[in-house]
């Protein structure tokens, strides 16, 4: 719809992997709050590693954010592909 009311593909990628993201980051937050807040629970399963090791948690993060990126750029190469005529005609 924003590609036939002349948006630009950059704009439209932009767009939707900021969402993407968005929703990535707060997942992530939550996540590594609730991971830091039960930690002490998980201690007695965990092998030669601190239940708040920052490597551990970054390296979480670090692939918590690539998935994230590829999850929103993906189906925005999508959105960009398609014909704005055909989806002006399907709306």
């Amino acid at each position: 719809m924003r590609l036939a009311l002349g948006a630009t593909t950059s704009r439209i990628l932009r767009l939707v992997v900021a969402e993407g993201l968005w929703l990535g980051g707060v997942g992530l937050a939550l996540g590594l709050g609730a991971a830091v807040a039960l930690s002490r629970s998980l201690e007695t399963m965990l092998y030669h590693v601190s239940p708040t090791d920052p490597a551990t948690l970054a390296t979480i993060a670090a692939v918590a954010v690539l998935t994230a990126v590829l999850a929103s750029f993906l189906p925005a190469v999508r959105a960009v592909r398609v014909d704005p005529v055909a989806a002006l005609r399907a709306e």
